[in-house]
């Protein structure tokens, strides 16, 4: 992939559909949270809802501020997609998606899934500390942009799309003077971008601590 053939542009609302049919194409089925609840397997109502989920807390609130880069062709078809928010400590809340109380106390009625979704978000916020709210006080930062996701296109992975997608969400972030930058990367191929673009590991988990979250963790 040359320059010549791929462009850089903010994500805009009337994006939002097609990002997330770029992300239902390339990201569900290599993502490792997404392979261990396997999304992509079925089309049953449990991960339809998880995926409607997704779409609602993980997509639409990065489109709602010019502040997420797409990488397109000539066309506008989309090769890679880095999608993000900006936080500061009057807006920063911790998860919105799915009401885990509730689920934890109704686990025994609900699908294994939507439980493990449950699990794997408490890990995340809980145990990682990703949220708005403990990410700006860990870092003492007053404007935070938080990476929710990079995703590639798999015919251009390993081209150096993705280090490209970052190195302008990065550059965006600091025009909106933004002091601080996190983002979660549960796939190789991303931790490796970031790594290699300079960033620090805060927070590293085994994987084998997510998979066996089947235990009815508490992370209180």
């Amino acid at each position: 992939m040359t320059e010549e053939k791929c462009f850089f542009r903010v994500a805009l609302p009337t994006d939002e559909t097609r990002i997330f049919d770029f992300c239902d194409r390339h990201f569900f089925q290599h993502e490792p949270m997404c392979q261990f609840l396997a999304l992509s397997e079925s089309k049953s109502w449990t991960d339809q809802y998880l995926r409607s989920e997704f779409h609602h807390f993980g997509v639409m609130p990065c489109l709602d501020e010019p502040f997420s880069i797409l990488a397109v062709t000539p066309q506008d078809d989309i090769l890679g997609v880095m999608l993000g928010k900006i936080w500061t400590r009057d807006n920063a809340t911790k998860s919105q998606t799915l009401d885990l109380q509730i689920i934890q106390y109704l686990s025994w009625l609900l699908p294994r899934k939507m439980v493990d979704a449950t699990n794997l978000i408490q890990f995340s916020e809980v145990k990682c500390g990703f949220n708005p709210v403990d990410l700006l006080n860990d870092l003492g930062s007053e404007t935070l942009f938080i990476g929710e996701l990079l995703c590639v296109s798999q015919q251009y992975r390993g081209q150096g799309l993705g280090q490209k997608l970052l190195s302008k969400s990065v550059a965006l972030a600091q025009e909106q003077n933004c002091d601080s930058y996190a983002s979660l990367a549960t796939a190789i191929y991303s931790q490796r971008i970031f790594l290699s673009s300079g960033f620090s590991c805060k927070t590293e988990e085994a994987y084998q601590e997510c998979t066996s979250l089947r235990a009815s963790p508490n992370f209180e």
